[in-house]
C-alpha cells in the first residue's frame, strides 16, 4: 500500500504476463476493493510518468489477506506508515466525493537519484493542493517544500496531515 506498482515487475515475481496482472489490478478497482493513483505530471524532465500506487478501499480486506490484525503499537514502522497514508489518501477521496467535488487525485514523485515526493497531488477547477502525510506531529515538521514542484507549480497550496490534525482535511 502507497508504494508504486511496477506490472511487469509483479508479473515477473508471480510467474504470469504483465496483462493478466493488469486484468486482475482492473478488477480489482472495478470491485471496489483497491484505488489505483496515477503520477501527477506536466512534462517536467524528472518527474515520473508510469507507475502507479495502489490503496485499499478497506483496510480490513488488506489486514485479513495478510491475516494481520495486530494493533498499530505492534506492526513494522513501515507497515505503520503505509496503513495511515491509505487511510488518509482514501478518506480524502471518499470527501471530496460526498462534497461531489471532481477532484483528480494522484501523487508525484521525480526519478532522480534522491527522489522527491508528495502522497497525494489534488487537481481541481484548474488549482493544485499538495498533501504531505506523516504519523506525527512531530515528523510533520520536518518536511520541506520542494522548489522542483513550487517553482514548475508555483500556484499551489501546501499541506500535511498528520495524526493532530487529520479531522481538519478528511472530515
Amino acid at each position: 500500500i502507497g508504494s508504486e506498482v511496477n506490472s511487469s515487475a509483479l508479473a515477473q515475481k508471480l510467474e504470469l504476463s504483465k496483462v493478466t496482472i493488469d486484468k486482475y489490478i482492473d478488477l480489482l478497482e472495478q470491485c471496489f476493493i483497491i484505488k489505483k493513483i496515477t503520477p501527477f505530471n506536466r512534462s517536467v524532465i524528472n518527474e515520473i510518468k508510469h507507475p502507479y500506487k495502489v490503496y485499499f478501499w478497506d483496510l480490513g480486506i488488506r489486514n485479513a489477506i495478510l491475516e494481520d490484525f495486530r494493533n498499530l503499537g505492534q506492526r513494522e514502522d513501515r507497515t505503520v506508515g503505509g496503513l495511515w497514508e491509505n487511510f488518509c489518501v482514501i478518506e480524502r477521496i471518499k470527501k471530496n466525493t460526498n462534497e461531489r467535488k471532481r477532484v483528480r487525485t494522484h501523487f508525484w514523485r521525480t526519478n532522480e537519484n534522491t527522489p522527491k515526493e508528495y502522497d497525494l497531488v489534488e487537481e481541481y477547477n484548474g488549482e493544485l493542493s499538495v498533501f504531505e502525510i506523516k504519523t506525527s506531529p512531530k515528523k510533520a515538521d520536518k518536511v520541506k517544500k520542494y522548489s522542483v514542484f513550487f517553482d514548475s507549480y508555483p500556484h499551489s497550496t501546501f499541506n500535511v496531515i498528520h495524526r493532530g490534525n487529520w479531522h481538519e482535511w478528511l472530515m
